[in-house]
């Protein structure tokens, strides 16, 4: 699959997987008419095979949904992923940011669940 790019990091009995693929490229690597989000994905699947993979999309406004949810602002989830407010800016306005940081984003996101009753009033489609 051509621009598509992936990274695995085992760590603490879980196989960790980043996989992205770059806005405006189709499969077949010419260029895309319309513009669109990068797509990236982070899923954990436990080295054992036991359980079955759990799997976060990330986009732009997937993440700040997600941090929404969890009654988060950019910079409580800067904090909560260990990264910089500017990281995460430049991850929200579509610039890209290194796959240990898309790593760290989705382990955050995963450690703290949403809280409860928040999906009725958060709004998917604000910036």
């Amino acid at each position: 699959m051509s621009g598509y790019r992936r990274w695995l990091v085992s760590s603490g009995g879980w196989l960790d997987v980043i996989s992205w693929r770059q806005s405006g490229k189709r499969e077949n690597g010419t260029a895309a008419s319309e513009e669109g989000s990068d797509e990236v994905y982070a899923w954990w699947c436990p080295l054992s095979l036991r359980r079955r993979p759990t799997m976060i999309r990330i986009r732009a406004d997937e993440l700040r949904y997600q941090a929404a949810l969890r009654g988060w602002d950019q910079r409580s989830l800067a904090r909560a992923a260990g990264v910089s407010e500017g990281t995460v800016s430049r991850l929200l306005t579509g610039s890209g940011v290194r796959p240990s940081t898309l790593l760290r984003l989705a382990r955050a996101l995963k450690k703290q669940p949403a809280l409860s009753g928040l999906e009725a009033v958060v709004d998917r489609s604000a910036p």
